[in-house]
């Protein structure tokens, strides 16, 4: 596909989010900055027993009660990328960031810069030796900082990701392990040969409305990361090749050349957020 099919509005742009009961304070924030830019948007209701009425009858919204496909925690927010009939452009979106109305143009150009067969956003982590804790030994690229050139990383937070279906084909109803998606989307495209890519943006183009809730994954991540650890070290040896990691024995940075920087666009040095592709 050109990259003009990739950006074109013929193709589809669909949203994935899930939430729960504890977030339907930042759930509408979130929901009216993203719906305006999409064609439809799967919503994953965890831990719901009916749809909230705001929603019914919405028409871009695709409401899924765990009833329907079980409990899949945080992985719900992916199931209308096997759930839609055609190739999409989908966009993951969490329940507590507020988007800017550029957010999925953005994404798509950079979409479309890759031809379609990367995966993009705004968060994102680089894995670093000795490789021991998927919570410490790791470098965090935070989506509301700023970036000024495109950075190939690891893993791409899913809160701010963005694909194409017809080259990243998920079912996260197949996936083992729950609540643990960033790690899992980054192997399904490690598994293609996809590049992770974060993608330039200003300080604050996007805007956190909560963050460390109690419930959150991030909290449940500083109790304990074995599981992700153990995942993450099975995936840097079965795909060896497939990662931005630094080398044991050498300082963790760009500067020690483990790490890639691609360098495809940049932002003017005045600071203003580019225009087109």
């Amino acid at each position: 596909m050109s990259e003009i099919t990739y950006f074109s509005n013929s193709v589809a742009a669909v949203g994935g989010m899930a939430t729960m009961p504890s977030r339907a304070h930042t759930l509408p924030r979130a929901l009216g900055s993203v719906l305006p830019q999409l064609d439809r948007l799967y919503l994953y209701l965890d831990h719901y027993d009916e749809v909230p009425k705001f929603i019914i009858n919405h028409p871009k919204i695709v409401p899924i009660l765990p009833s329907l496909y079980g409990s899949l925690g945080s992985n719900g927010k992916f199931l209308g990328a096997c759930l839609y009939p055609e190739p999409c452009r989908y966009f993951c979106f969490d329940d507590d960031i507020l988007y800017p109305d550029r957010h999925v143009e953005v994404l798509s150009r950079a979409l479309a810069r890759h031809k379609g067969r990367a995966l993009v956003g705004f968060h994102g982590a680089l894995f670093k030796a000795p490789h021991t804790s998927y919570l410490r030994d790791r470098t965090i690229f935070h989506f509301a900082e700023g970036l000024d050139c495109e950075q190939e990383v690891d893993v791409i937070g899913t809160g701010t990701a963005a694909f194409h279906t017809g080259t990243l084909d998920v079912d996260s109803r197949c996936w083992q392990e729950r609540n643990m998606d960033d790690l899992i989307l980054a192997i399904e495209a490690a598994r293609r040969g996809l590049p992770r890519i974060l993608v330039p943006r200003p300080p604050g183009f996007l805007v956190a409305l909560e963050e460390s809730q109690g419930d959150s994954l991030w909290r449940g991540l500083n109790m304990d990361d074995s599981r992700q650890t153990r995942v993450m070290q099975q995936a840097l040896e079965s795909l060896a090749g497939s990662w931005q990691r630094s080398v044991a024995g050498q300082p963790d940075g760009p500067k020690s050349g483990c790490w890639k920087k691609i360098v495809t666009r940049c932002l003017p040095l005045n600071g203003r957020w580019f225009k087109g592709n």
